[in-house]
């Protein structure tokens, strides 16, 4: 038997279910695939570099946890080799992943100077998008939350004695 398997067809980011994401062992789904055939994944689209992953097909998709990866963007592909050694092409089907490990910033919040009998707060991020959990009160070291929402702008009106703002914004790779 000389003849190559087919080339995998189907390839879908797994975990996390979206890009960009800070897993940096993404799980890619790889459909497509003869159950016993080898299926490699490789990060560029000849499947010439060093396979990131690979597997047993145990049906007709395998699911494979990348190696590690650093910061960057990715495009995934998939070969498969069947018990006897014989390579399929590179899959024209591919799936982009972006890594992202850097935390954004808030932007725009800067101590009031003046006291004064209310105070109104607006901030953005470093990145695009983020959302953002915030708390306004009387102590200096509060924890803001998880609850997110795209909210960049907030007011104090009433009450006595000195008033924090705590804000923590969220990218769309779930950095904080």
């Amino acid at each position: 038997d000389n003849t190559a398997p087919s080339a995998p067809n189907a390839l879908s980011l797994n975990d996390p279910a979206s890009s960009p994401g800070n897993d940096t062992t993404p799980t890619i789904t790889v459909g497509g695939v003869v159950s016993g055939d080898t299926i490699a994944l490789y990060d560029d689209a000849a499947c010439s570099n060093t396979a990131l992953s690979s597997g047993t097909a145990s049906g007709t998709s395998i699911d494979l946890t990348s190696s590690a990866l650093v910061e960057g963007s990715y495009t995934f592909y998939a070969k498969a080799t069947d018990s006897l050694g014989n390579a399929s092409d590179c899959s024209t089907a591919s799936v982009a992943y972006e890594l992202d490990l850097t935390a954004p910033s808030v932007t725009g919040l800067a101590d009031e100077t003046t006291p004064a009998t209310s105070a109104s707060w607006s901030w953005g991020c470093s990145e695009s998008p983020c959302t953002y959990a915030y708390v306004i009160d009387t102590s200096s070291a509060t924890d803001p939350g998880d609850s997110y929402a795209s909210t960049v702008m907030a007011s104090q009106s009433t009450g006595t004695g000195t008033y924090y703002i705590h804000v923590r914004s969220k990218d769309a790779a779930g950095n904080l």
